[in-house]
């Protein structure tokens, strides 16, 4: 009999015999052994739970059993076990009396787990940043914070990656100027005294509204000269009338009526000159025409805004004494403003007048603000190598002040839509460019990224990154420093 078994057992396939020396083991061990499809319900006792697999299945408790698998055509050779239960690839929760089949979860893998931070230890960053060197545009690495009450205490914040206009930028150094074609200096045209001011620094101004009243000889004068002239011009006309009609009675001779008509022409060139002589000091039509009605020769002369605007500077006072042409007032239109920039050389060549410009300043949150490029200097400072441009920018709401520095970037080019970021999201690590993307409260990964054009504070992204992704843009300093705890001693890459 005993010959007979070994006879047929010489006739058995080798697979089956390791098959059977495997169940054999198995058996011992009190354990029960099935080759089914994973998908096959399973006694709860069939769970392997150092490797996280059911035990029927797993290659490591079971050698023998790995042939097997591979001869089927079902082998993980990344990790070593079937493909259809790899613990790596194909994860399985251990089935209880009531759970049916097998469902797949990412925490159950026993090998490829991180306790600590609750998933793959393969993904884990805080465990293994040096894996970051490794990775290709579009992989990445999760980092686990202790709750979502931590991150909003560190000021970690995100926003979702948009698509924009990318564009091809030269950024340049940039001042806010008044603008001098909106620039009215006020100054008196005649010597005198202030009797009034009747505006102050910052009072918004109107085209021709009074700003000043100055005691003046010189007006005064001109004044007396204006009424004299229209007394000689009516005495004039009243004479040529006379010698007119004595000439049509032939009482007078031709002579004295042409004398009476020069006299005449003479006294309106003079209500003319001495009438633009008050046009010249300032005075409108309007009050001309008031002092020939008053017959008023008094030395009060009303200095009005040349244009509309803001007050900016002040020099008047009551009672000082001024001279023609000096400056008592300065008027400025603030609703545009120039920016001046300041180009490098090598820069210049690109750019031509009506290029656009966007102006940032920090002192307004780096708001970004659009302008138009006007004039470019023929001529390259030798100090500083660098060209002097002009843009006009736009002030309605007057926030932009003279003097304020910021950053300007002449747009030379445009290349289209991408996806862009703020530059402040990314961080350069292990030769790379990477950023961090918010998976949950968290969660987030850090993933290598490939950039683009950019200017100013944003960057354009052209591989690794999907439009709506959040990307965590303030707090970044926070999440590198979470990568980097197990190099402090602090993370679990040597449990």
């Amino acid at each position: 009999m005993k010959s007979k078994s070994i006879g047929n057992l010489s006739r058995t396939s080798p697979y089956s015999l390791i098959f059977l020396a495997a169940a054999l083991l198995l058996w011992a061990a009190g354990g029960s052994i099935s080759i089914a499809d994973s998908s096959t319900q399973r006694p709860a006792r069939d769970w392997c739970g150092e490797h996280g697999l059911p035990e029927s299945t797993c290659t490591v408790c079971n050698p023998a059993l790995a042939s097997v698998f591979k001869n089927k055509g079902d082998w993980c050779g990344g990790h070593g076990f079937p493909e259809s239960v790899c613990p790596s690839c194909n994860p399985a929760t251990p089935p209880s009396k009531s759970s049916g089949p097998a469902k797949a979860s990412t925490k159950s893998r026993a090998r490829d787990w991180c306790g600590e931070h609750q998933m793959a230890e393969s993904d884990c960053g805080i465990c293994g940043p040096g894996k970051l060197a490794g990775l290709s545009a579009g992989q990445g690495l999760k980092i686990r914070l202790a709750s979502a009450e931590a991150g909003n205490i560190a000021g970690i914040r995100s926003e979702p990656a948009r698509v924009a206009s990318l564009e091809e930028q030269e950024p340049v150094l940039a001042r806010v100027g008044y603008d001098q074609n909106r620039l009215f200096r006020v100054s008196p045209l005649a010597t005198g005294v202030i009797r009034r001011v009747r505006v102050d620094l910052g009072d918004r101004v109107e085209k021709g509204e009074v700003l000043l009243e100055v005691d003046s000889w010189d007006i005064a004068r001109a004044k007396s000269l204006y009424l004299a002239a229209l007394v000689d011009a009516r005495i004039g006309e009243l004479a040529h009338d006379r010698e007119k009609s004595l000439v049509q009675k032939n009482i007078s001779s031709e002579q004295d009526f042409q004398q009476a008509r020069a006299e005449r022409d003479r006294a309106r060139i003079q209500v003319a000159t001495t009438g633009q002589q008050l046009r010249n000091f300032g005075m409108t039509d309007r009050e001309i025409k008031q002092i020939e009605s008053n017959q008023s020769a008094s030395s009060l002369l009303l200095i009005r805004s040349p244009g509309a605007g803001t007050i900016v500077e002040r020099e008047a006072v009551v009672g000082q004494a001024v001279a023609m042409e000096q400056r008592l007032l300065t008027v400025v239109d603030l609703q545009q403003v120039w920016l001046e920039l300041s180009i490098p050389e090598d820069q210049v060549s690109a750019l031509h007048k009506g290029l656009e410009v966007r102006a940032r300043f920090q002192s307004l949150a780096g708001e970004e603000r659009p302008a138009t490029l006007t004039w470019i200097d023929t001529t390259v400072d030798p100090r500083t190598r660098t060209v002097k441009a002009r843009a006009e920018l736009p002030n309605k709401d007057g926030r932009l002040r003279q003097g304020m520095f910021g950053e300007a970037s002449v747009i030379s080019k445009k290349l289209g839509q991408g996806i862009l970021i703020e530059r402040d999201s990314l961080v350069r690590l292990e030769g790379g460019d990477h950023v961090f993307i918010e998976l949950d409260p968290t969660l987030y990964e850090i993933r290598r990224v490939q950039t683009g054009p950019g200017a100013g504070d944003r960057v354009s992204i052209l591989l690794g990154l999907e439009p709506g992704e959040r990307v965590a843009s303030t707090g970044v300093f926070t999440l590198r420093s979470e990568l980097y705890r197990s190099r402090l001693g602090a993370g679990c890459i040597d449990e």
